[in-house]
């Protein structure tokens, strides 16, 4: 082979490499954008699955929230088949804070301003010092059940003793179903 072929083929070998570098190189550019491309793709779906997993934890948190509420309600507003228990548990409640409970009478039961509610009056009257009718409104407002107190009157016992008569007529609500 003579130098002019040898130069020859170098020219076109480098030509050739020349060719081929730059369709290789170009197909390498555009495989790098398509990769690009995906990527981007494969973050903004990664971003909005974890804000559906964000907004999962907040809609849990919430449903723990409401089941609590749920429970708190299911405390203090009793299923009619558990009214006779509660008026039990009043009654006791009310002799526990030292008072001499003379009357405990249910009235009718109407419907609350509420209409998943019904109401039922209780006409109470008790005898007790000062200090156990005060232990007895504490009591009933600190007892974790939706009542009322309509009205109430003090006076003074019968007797020498310091003992007071307190009466009072007092709302219990309870759920309807």
């Amino acid at each position: 082979m003579t130098g002019r072929e040898k130069i020859l083929l170098l020219v076109l070998g480098v030509i050739l490499a020349g060719v081929g570098g730059y369709y290789g190189g170009d197909w390498y550019l555009k495989d790098v954008a398509r990769l690009s491309k995906d990527k981007a793709a494969k973050a903004a779906d990664l971003e909005r699955v974890e804000e559906k997993v964000r907004n999962l934890k907040e809609v849990e948190l919430r449903l723990a929230e409401a089941k609590q509420l749920q429970e708190e309600y299911e405390r203090l507003v009793p299923k009619s088949e558990e009214l006779p228990q509660l008026l039990r548990d009043t009654a006791t409640m009310l002799t526990t804070a030292g008072v001499t409970l003379d009357s405990f009478v249910p009235g009718k039961t109407a419907p609350a301003v509420v209409p998943e509610l019904n109401q039922l009056g209780v006409a109470v009257s008790t005898k007790g010092t000062y200090r156990e009718i005060l232990k007895m409104f504490e009591s009933l407002r600190s007892w974790r059940r939706l009542i009322g107190i309509r009205d109430f009157s003090i006076g003074r016992g019968e007797g020498a003793d310091p003992i007071l008569a307190c009466n009072f007529n007092m709302v219990v609500f309870y759920a309807k179903k």
